[in-house]
């Protein structure tokens, strides 16, 4: 650990930037960091990384970390959430035509291209309209790191997914529940939030205006995402229900066969 050259505060002594400041650190090189991390190596910064950011969230000026960890987060937390929300469905009882895991597909096709949306109008209106130096992977590690909360809280969604079922509690449901809302809702504040904090623009257009512009686009696309796969589920949820009803129906029809 080292401290920072800006804010004083304690970072890892191989940051580049500040997580909380984003200061430039002086970074001094050795023979141990001059050699290539294995593996395990990078998997434990990567974590201690999270750990840091999920301490001291913030918006970056700068992206700071390997440009990699991003889209590691965002696939993680994909996988995860899509995973969470599909196993629940199972732990309620919701099953179509006998799969484990129903609505998978399109829980994992929904939560990529949701997310993937905001991080190209963030790629967009830093790197396109701003002419900011931005790489996508960097518009990765703008929306997912001061969110790395949600990478723990879809790990705790998937845990808590297996234990609903018939007995579970009110209270193991309700956190279910409000961790699928905070989730969905904390990618949602990152991109606001990134787009609301970017350099206002000099051009012709007003900054504010421009900002709105890509809120509204997020609206639209997000919307038409809405649109494409809500039918789908909707569609399996209506099947599930009655194939339900016709379960009930038959129980009752031999319950009264049996009596009469």
């Amino acid at each position: 650990m080292k401290k920072c050259e800006g804010c004083q505060r304690e970072i890892e002594t191989d940051f580049e930037y500040c997580p909380y400041c984003g200061e430039k650190q002086v970074v001094i090189m050795n023979e141990t960091n001059e050699k290539t991390l294995n593996w395990l190596d990078r998997l434990t910064n990567y974590f201690i990384f999270m750990y840091q950011n999920t301490k001291h969230p913030v918006l970056p000026t700068r992206v700071f970390g390997e440009k990699y960890y991003g889209i590691i987060t965002y696939v993680m937390v994909v996988l995860l959430t899509g995973f969470g929300l599909s196993s629940g469905l199972t732990g309620l009882g919701f099953i179509i035509h006998g799969r484990s895991f129903p609505l998978l597909k399109e829980f994992l096709l929904w939560l990529a291209l949701g997310f993937l949306v905001d991080v190209v109008l963030i790629y967009f209106l830093y790197r396109i309209l701003l002419k900011e130096e931005l790489s996508i992977w960097h518009a990765f590690s703008k929306l997912f790191h001061p969110i790395s909360v949600t990478f723990y809280f879809s790990v705790l969604l998937l845990m808590l997914a297996h234990n609903l079922g018939g007995e579970t509690s009110k209270l193991i449901f309700i956190i279910y529940l409000i961790l699928i809302i905070l989730t969905l809702t904390l990618v949602k504040f990152s991109f606001v939030g990134n787009v609301w904090t970017a350099p206002r623009h000099q051009g012709k257009i007003n900054g504010v205006y421009l900002m709105m512009i890509v809120l509204t686009l997020g609206v639209i696309l997000q919307t038409i995402l809405f649109l494409v796969f809500a039918p789908q589920i909707l569609e399996d949820v209506l099947l599930f229900i009655e194939e339900v009803i016709k379960n009930r129906l038959g129980h009752l029809y031999q319950l009264f066969y049996q009596i009469y």
